[in-house]
């Protein structure tokens, strides 16, 4: 659905008037004029109407992006603060999108969406009589964890002449990370996150 031009709406506001001689439907006219001021104010409001329609889409969304944070309870307390509307649309759509499920593939794309796009989900098995001798035994509670592997490289911070005293000389991870993941796992699971050169 288009926005009406101005002539579009001053032909349908005359077309409103009652029939007659009476009123001056001359071009240049007062009463034209008026209608026109009125079909530019119309229009306005169609084009506002129609910029809100397209903002139902939370990657669209300008005007209302403040009411789709609040709905999805944004800005989230276990990621940084977002930089930009792109950012916040995108964490918003993210949010929306967040169903919750306990296949390991649900996770790595959770992982993936938050910029690690080599993500691996190792799950601990129990040994069994058939499994391999080189197996990891994996009794008791590690039937229940999961490792979420992603690469180091990707959240490393050095520590430089200005570090303070006590700030490690290399330190690695991301809390966030660990955050969301907790949020989304299922209640009897374990989540570990892994950091390794390479996947």
């Amino acid at each position: 659905m288009g926005v009406r031009s101005i002539e579009a709406w001053r032909e349908a506001l005359l077309a409103l008037l009652p029939p007659g001689a009476m009123l001056n439907r001359q071009p240049g006219g007062v009463l034209v004029r008026l209608l026109e001021a009125c079909g530019a104010s119309m229009r306005a409001v169609e084009r506002l109407a129609v910029s809100l329609v397209a903002q139902f889409d939370p990657l669209l969304a300008d005007e209302l992006l403040d009411d789709w944070e609040r709905l999805y309870d944004l800005p989230d307390e276990c990621l940084d603060a977002p930089v930009g509307k792109e950012q916040r649309r995108q964490r918003v759509n993210m949010r929306r999108l967040m169903l919750g499920d306990a296949r390991p593939e649900y996770f790595r794309q959770m992982v993936i969406g938050l910029g690690y796009p080599d993500a691996r989900i190792d799950e601990f098995r129990p040994f069994r009589a058939t499994s391999k001798c080189t197996a990891a035994i994996n009794q008791g509670g590690w039937r229940f964890a999961f490792r979420v592997n992603v690469v180091a490289s990707a959240n490393i911070v050095q520590a430089t002449a200005n570090s303070k005293c006590t700030a490690p000389l290399r330190a690695w991870g991301d809390p966030g990370l660990l955050c969301l993941l907790s949020r989304y796992k299922p209640a009897h699971t374990v989540v570990l996150v892994g950091y390794v050169d390479s996947l």
